[in-house]
């Protein structure tokens, strides 16, 4: 039997296990360039950062200020990107596998919940060596 009030812990994933901004900052700028668009700084792009890509590229296609680039060209040559320097740049959050340690101690089980494709919500698991700590995971496909 558990030692806490439940047994379960439910935890995102970007942004809380993983920073990947810088991975998601690199895609963006491989994208504009391939679409000829001038660059965006970092602090711009992290704040662009929530809500799902095509959110996202939505707001780097206002920011960038070409009202001739296609969004939906735009979101496909993101993902392809993104599928690149996915895990590539991003760090674990400085004391997450200390916190899991201890969430797994405390006799819990944990699960990572995220709005991210399955695919890459792996291979970002995988890069990082978090695979092993969950029971579940669930994706936003």
């Amino acid at each position: 039997m558990p030692s806490t009030a439940f047994d379960t812990l439910l935890v995102d994933l970007d942004g809380t296990l993983v920073d990947t901004a810088p991975d998601i900052f690199e895609a963006v700028g491989c994208t504009l360039l391939e679409l000829g668009a001038r660059p965006l700084p970092f602090a711009t792009v992290r704040g662009f950062i929530g809500n799902g890509v095509p959110t996202l590229v939505r707001r780097v296609l206002r920011a960038g200020g070409d009202a001739r680039l296609d969004e939906r060209q735009a979101l496909e040559v993101f993902q392809r990107h993104y599928r690149s320097t996915n895990g590539r740049y991003g760090k674990v959050f400085p004391g997450v596998r200390e916190g899991l340690v201890a969430v797994r101690d405390a006799g819990c089980r944990l699960a990572c919940v995220t709005n991210k494709p399955r695919a890459p919500t792996a291979a970002l698991l995988d890069v990082h060596g978090l695979a092993a700590w969950f029971d579940a995971v669930v994706a936003g496909d």
